[in-house]
């Protein structure tokens, strides 16, 4: 049986684009979706959703993201390229929704 993976919706969506500065965007995409799952794998990161409207990451950019992430300890590396993750990326999540707020 497949595993179900949380995407963002409509809301999240929106939500992303009106709050996250652009400069951080794919990082905070990342840490969003693994906050709504309990764990995501690279292939699940890249691949598109067509059905849940996710375009996925860029094999590129999601190797420099994930790097960047790792060594700020937000995500960590679990078995067979999946990722979790951290209580600091928890942490830092809301944080990074700053556009558009006083």
């Amino acid at each position: 049986m497949a595993r179900q993976i949380n995407y963002p919706d409509l809301n999240a969506r929106t939500r992303i684009r009106e709050y996250v500065p652009i400069d951080v965007y794919w990082e905070y995409l990342i840490l969003w979706m693994l906050n709504n799952n309990d764990y995501c794998t690279w292939d699940e990161l890249h691949k598109q959703s067509k059905e849940n409207h996710y375009i996925g990451v860029l094999r590129g950019l999601l190797t420099q993201k994930l790097n960047y992430l790792l060594k700020r300890d937000l995500i960590k590396k679990g078995k067979k390229n999946s990722y979790k993750i951290t209580k600091r990326g928890k942490k830092i999540l809301p944080k990074m929704e700053t556009k558009g707020r006083d």
